[in-house]
């Protein structure tokens, strides 16, 4: 599935969350764990999307390495999300930890990341149509709370 596609569709469902206004003001930042090159990748996407918003809030996409990862998502808080791309499954765990740690939106462009490594949302093709598939218990962690009705048309995992 294209990436500009796949992050347009969680951010969207990211709107669906109904304590996304708890999850800090200004900028909503999302760390993007990699090399340059990953991170290169990535921000071409994030080039291609329409929205440069996200309920009001600026969208701002930062790549960090693994090891600054940790210290960015800190001085964050609450205020941004963690996505990743291309990363090991076991800088994916420490990644669903971290989120879970500090109340961060993980997601993927790897929906195996989110159903094995315990990252919150990604997107996936099922019949050749794009598929949300969300980690109940990261979501929760994340202090994320979505409606039935969101969780209807996702692939719900635990």
């Amino acid at each position: 599935m294209p990436a500009p596609l796949a992050l347009t569709l969680m951010l969207k469902v990211l709107t669906y969350d109904g304590e996304f206004g708890h999850h800090g003001t200004g900028d909503f930042v999302v760390l993007v764990p990699g090399d340059a090159e990953a991170g290169k990748s990535v921000l071409e996407a994030v080039d291609q999307i329409e929205h440069k918003a996200i309920l009001g809030r600026r969208l701002s996409f930062v790549v960090v390495t693994p090891n600054e990862l940790e210290k960015k998502a800190n001085e964050l808080k609450r205020f941004g999300g963690a996505r990743s791309r291309g990363t090991t499954n076991a800088q994916a765990q420490a990644i669903s930890k971290l989120g879970a740690a500090s109340h961060l939106y993980t997601l993927s462009l790897d929906s195996r990341l989110v159903e094995n490594e315990g990252l919150m949302l990604g997107v996936a093709l099922n019949a050749g149509k794009p598929q949300l598939v969300m980690n109940v218990t990261a979501a929760r962690a994340a202090g994320a709370d979505f409606k039935p009705t969101v969780l209807k048309i996702a692939r719900t995992v635990q």
